[in-house]
């Protein structure tokens, strides 16, 4: 009996101390070398086209998806290339004091550029900015048109819990902002520009 409760005891001191060494070696965790998150997420999404002589919004609820690669520069500090975009089907669409839903119509956001993402410890939380190239895409029925190349950002403010050493899941708010001009033959072509508000899902290997 005696033998089993120093068994025991010691087993316990065993735990003890191995779950406090690991929780240590967590908490000291440091975000280093290579680097790769996936987002997917939905977002409140207003698209603004106008001109001189006339405004029309499109808005509604979009669905987001965005990838990112690169390398830590410093101790939990992250230079990243990152592609991705928006999906808004069937917006709403206002112009003046009159608003319809429009179904069979999309209005597709995609953005491209580089950024920095700068993590807080022990928190694992972290604060990610990106400037972006941005385009934008209408369809309506068998009819689309396209943006030119336009100026744009990301900012994300993100929590994310371990799975194992290097991949980690998490939540982050995000707005996206983007401006581009048609690709119209109007001596001043319309103006579209993007304000995105959401919420994502992220995976994360670092």
């Amino acid at each position: 009996m005696k033998k089993i409760f120093v068994l025991s005891f010691q087993i316990i001191i065993f735990l003890s101390l191995h779950l406090t060494n690991s929780a240590q070696v967590i908490s000291e965790n440091q975000h280093e070398g290579f680097y790769l998150r996936m987002l997917a997420g939905i977002g409140s999404a207003k698209t603004t086209m106008e001109n001189s002589t006339y405004e029309i919004e499109f808005s509604g609820f979009s669905t987001y998806i965005r990838g990112e690669i690169g390398a830590a520069i410093a101790d939990n500090t992250i230079l990243f290339g990152t592609a991705g975009g928006h999906l808004l089907k069937n917006p709403d669409v206002s112009s003046g004091s009159q608003t319809v839903n429009v179904n069979n119509a999309e209005l597709i956001y995609s953005e491209f550029g580089a950024g920095v993402t700068h993590y807080f410890m022990p928190l694992n939380a972290y604060l990610s900015l990106s400037v972006l190239g941005v385009l934008n895409r209408i369809e309506y029925g068998g009819s689309k048109g396209d943006s030119e190349i336009g100026f744009g950002f990301n900012v994300s403010i993100g929590k994310e819990w371990g799975i194992t050493d290097d991949l980690g899941m998490g939540l982050a708010l995000f707005y996206s902002y983007g401006k581009a001009d048609d690709q119209s033959e109007e001596v001043k072509p319309p103006t579209l520009s993007n304000n995105i508000l959401g919420i994502a899902l992220s995976v994360t290997y670092n």
